[in-house]
């Protein structure tokens, strides 16, 4: 049997990526027997969502019982798990959105809950007594209503927590179609994930981690002589190494020194774009391969100083940990950086300080002042290309810097942002918003726009030449033919960075948008998570165009207009089948009050950050929320992890006025517990208004493959006279576009 077949990671990889699943039998099973139970496959599949192609189902037809009883086994077990029905859902209000109580109403009879659990009987009549130790009132509580104790909110056995009086979901809901996968379809994921010229989700690691393990000798056939992202690089080194792999064969993937102390931090299990301080613990064989690799490097030791001296503190402890003095005699170069990096520091200068003193103090106005700062930058020109608005900006000459800048040096992904940059550049903003690099998706504000206006004029020199530049790499690619691509790929932002993108049924890249069914009424969001002691809180804050809070929807308000509602607090994961939330969003009565932005947000009340415990959330679409399940799995739009080292995620922002959802994946910085909507809603506004932006101000997938239509090929206005069509099913293949399309 393929080895890939089993595996869990993979298969959620192709299903989440690709929409393809494995297949994989004996081939004395073909023989047919279980043609008549196809059917029965199929209705389950469909129940999730899903269908087969004509291939995956030609196929089936071949099958004994028992082979297809194991297909069908392993493809609704990773469908459950790609929807989030791979659990139970049993909220508070547990006939949700049924039997949702007013706020306050249930705040005073839970308080003369506690009162009678405390003093005895107050109100009389028939008691129940739970498990969590409060008594309860049935004048007070009707607990068939009920999925926990309506007064502590905590699960207890007793309850009976199944929804009553479901009325079947009769709605239609279009399927993704699911198709065969192939061992190469892993190995060309791989291939394209491996070259991507962008930083990797914790998805996508898992996933290339995944194949080392299962294919080692392979990967390495495959592997490239050189990896554009040196992140990506050292995470493959190091897993690698770790299946015994020659150590011949990966010295060189690794250029730079920078590069060596990310394989140390990769070996240690830390996080390579170095964001995060790592303490390193490495075996002898681990050491002496970094010490070989370091001594292998090509650059003049002046550079490699240089480079370390930017994280100094990190190699002296690396260093330590080495034991560098063991390997004087064998590694000499290696042992004279470290000792020069540890003894003689202020000998080392650095391209930054010769350009901070260029700035600093010479007179700019003059043209030697300008010619020296501009040959010293010249020669990093992916720095240089950084710096061309800063530069612009102390009024240097436009004809001097631009001609000082070797374009055709600078990567494609900063040649997209200056494109994106300069084009708004003439607008000015009430604050700005900076995203560093890290595993967390933290968003910083400053205040305000300080920045110097530019002249037209240096603005639509810099477009021309990020235009030209774009035009003429994308040119030397193999030719299209005639491209149409689907304006749908507008709301989709072209994935620079994918570092701390959360994985999810369908990927997405931060201020990209989903558009939203206009004939479903419902947006209905769902939470669960897994835990003793831990809360987890749905929360949803309303608000107006300007940004003017309307209302919210939480434990603390389970009502608001229309038919929106939230089925109550449940204060702990620790029942059998977790816990849960929902909150459904009645867009229409929304936008009838003036609402236009539902911004969700999923908060860890107790504190615990969200790597710590399991969490997930998404939402279906519904057309009538009092039909079928609280929770319908084929009804699922998006599901999508909670996790990462946080407490307040802000997953998405519903546009009521456009009719989409736009992908926030925010980290908000929150206290170390009690963390509700109200507190955190003041600090959101800014980050959201940001998120929102982004559809303006960052290059989109049509953009993208617009250059490279009209660079390689000729645009088109219909599907019919293509060659190539580009649409929304290129979301399921977004490796191949951060591996061939940048």
């Amino acid at each position: 049997m393929n080895s890939f077949a089993n595996n869990t990671v993979v298969q959620s990889f192709l299903l989440r990526e690709k929409r393809k699943v494995f297949l994989s039998v004996d081939a004395a099973a073909l023989n047919g027997s279980a043609v008549t139970l196809i059917p029965a496959v199929l209705a389950d599949v469909g129940q999730l969502g899903f269908t087969l192609d004509g291939e995956l189902c030609a196929l089936l037809r071949k099958l004994d019982v028992a082979g297809l009883k194991a297909f069908h086994g392993r493809l609704v077990a990773i469908l459950r798990e790609a929807v989030g029905a791979q659990v139970k859902y049993r909220p508070l209000f547990k006939n949700f959105p049924h039997d949702v109580p007013d706020t306050f109403d249930y705040f005073v009879r839970r308080f003369m809950g506690y009162a009678e659990s405390a003093l005895g009987p107050i109100l009389g009549g028939q008691y129940t007594a739970l498990s969590c130790g409060h008594l309860v009132n049935h004048r007070l509580f009707d607990l068939e209503k009920f999925g926990a104790c309506p007064i502590c909110q905590h699960q207890v056995p007793e309850i009976n927590v199944e929804q009553t009086n479901v009325v079947p979901l009769d709605e239609l809901t279009p399927l993704k179609l699911l198709g065969l996968a192939t061992e190469e379809h892993v190995f060309q994921a791989f291939d394209n994930v491996v070259r991507s010229r962008t930083s990797l989700s914790e998805s996508y690691k898992g996933f290339v981690s995944a194949v080392i393990e299962l294919q080692a000798d392979a990967v390495v056939r495959r592997l490239p002589d050189e990896m554009a992202f040196k992140e990506t690089a050292t995470f493959v080194t190091a897993g690698l190494l770790k299946q015994g792999v020659e150590r011949a064969h990966l010295l060189r993937l690794l250029k730079t020194p920078t590069d060596v102390l990310r394989l140390a931090v990769a070996l240690c299990g830390g996080d390579v774009s170095l964001k995060e301080v790592t303490r390193f613990k490495l075996n002898n064989g681990q050491r002496q391969f970094l010490m070989a690799a370091f001594n292998a490097l090509k650059q003049a030791d002046a550079y490699v100083l240089e480079e370390m001296l930017g994280y100094r503190g990190r190699w002296l402890r690396l260093g330590e940990v080495l034991h560098i003095g063991q390997f004087k005699a064998r590694f000499p170069k290696a042992w004279a950086c470290f000792d020069a990096l540890r003894n003689r520091e202020d000998d080392i200068t650095t391209h930054a300080s010769r350009v901070e003193k260029l700035l600093v103090r010479s007179n700019l106005y003059k043209q030697e002042a300008r010619f020296a700062l501009l040959e010293t930058l010249a020669q990093r020109p992916g720095e240089l290309a950084r710096k061309l608005d800063a530069l612009l900006s102390r009024g240097l000459p436009f004809e001097e810097v631009l001609g000082a800048l070797r374009v055709e040096s600078v990567s494609t992904t900063i040649l997209l942002t200056l494109l994106a940059h300069f084009r708004q550049r003439a607008a000015k903003s009430e604050f700005r918003a900076f995203m560093p690099k890290g595993s967390v998706a933290k968003m910083y504000i400053v205040d305000g726009d300080g920045r110097k206006p530019l002249a037209a004029e240096a603005r639509f020199a810099v477009l021309d030449l990020v235009d030209k530049e774009l035009r003429r790499r994308f040119a030397e690619r193999k030719a299209l033919g005639k491209v149409f691509v689907d304006e749908a790929l507008e709301a989709v932002l072209v994935p620079f960075s994918q570092r701390s993108a959360s994985s999810g049924m369908s990927p997405m890249t931060r201020g990209s948008r989903i558009a939203l069914d206009s004939s479903k009424g419902i947006v209905r969001l769902f939470m669960h998570w897994a835990g003793p002691h831990i809360d987890v809180d749905l929360s949803c804050a309303l608000y107006d165009e300007h940004w003017n809070k309307k209302d919210h929807l939480s434990w603390t308000n389970v009502r608001s207009y229309g038919r929106s509602a939230h089925s109550g607090d449940l204060r702990s994961g620790s029942g059998p089948e977790g816990a849960c939330e929902f909150i459904d969003l009645d867009l229409a009565a929304l936008k009838v009050q003036g609402v236009r932005y539902a911004a969700v947000t999923v908060f860890s009340y107790t504190g615990q950050s969200f790597d710590t415990f399991p969490c997930f959330a998404g939402f279906m679409e519904r057309e009538d929320a009092a039909k079928g399940a609280n929770f319908e799995p084929k009804a699922v739009k998006h599901k999508f992890s909670v996790n990462g080292a946080m407490v307040i995620m802000v997953p998405m922002v519903v546009d009521l006025a456009t009719c989409q959802v736009v992908w926030a994946d925010l980290s908000l910085k929150g206290r170390n517990m009690y963390n509700t909507v109200e507190s955190a809603g003041g600090r959101a506004v800014k980050q959201l208004k940001a998120v929102i932006a982004m559809q303006d101000q960052r290059v989109s997938l049509k953009e993208l493959f617009e250059l490279h239509g009209q660079a390689r090929g000729e645009l088109v206005s219909t599907r019919e006279e293509a060659d190539l069509v580009l649409d929304e099913r290129k979301l399921n293949e977004l490796d191949e576009v951060v591996a061939d399309w940048l």
